[in-house]
């Protein structure tokens, strides 16, 4: 019997289905979501020999800019916000909101912030950058992700002025060299 109920379902579900006048319109009862038109990440690179300590950790900030509509109108976008994640890290170590700007004639509205991490010496690697938009019915826009690559000088040390000089007496059978 639960067979049948089965067949019958599947039946009335494939009926149902193949009357859909125009299967690519989708009803939206809530709204579109928020679309992200552009970002910028500035800098990207951090060269930690190039920085200051801040006690054991190196505080490194980066200018964000980004661009967003939505088709409800720049003023439905309720926050524009970025994270920071850890090379090997699958939550954010440092996350935050982008202050909104002025809105173009295009009905596209302009976001900045400074987004500011902490990183340690031995926290080498490519941090990953997200940011993304949400709208007053906490409809997300897609994820931007930008690389922050955290890195040492690649050079090797090098000596400067090398040369030899004679330690110990200078009438002795044996002489040092440094």
């Amino acid at each position: 019997m639960t067979h049948v109920r089965i067949l019958f379902l599947l039946l009335f579900t494939a009926v149902f289905a193949g009357c859909e006048d125009t299967p690519s319109e989708v009803l939206d009862l809530v709204g579109a979501a928020p679309v992200l038109r552009s970002t910028s990440v500035s800098p990207s690179s951090f060269n930690l020999d190039n920085q200051q300590m801040t006690g054991t950790v190196y505080r490194l900030s980066t200018t964000l800019g980004a661009t967003a509509s939505d088709p409800q109108g720049v003023d439905d976008i309720r926050q524009v916000q970025w994270s920071v994640f850890a090379p090997s890290g699958g939550t954010p170590i440092a996350q935050g909101l982008l202050v909104p700007g002025v809105v173009s004639g295009a009905g596209v509205r302009e976001y900045s912030s400074t987004a500011t991490f902490e990183v340690e010496r031995s926290g080498l690697g490519e941090y990953r950058m997200e940011i993304f938009a949400v709208d007053a019915t906490n409809l997300k826009s897609s994820i931007t992700q930008a690389t922050l690559r955290v890195h040492l000088n690649d050079a090797p040390p090098v000596l400067s002025l090398a040369g030899a000089r004679q330690t110990g007496s200078a009438g002795s059978d044996s002489a040092q060299f440094v």
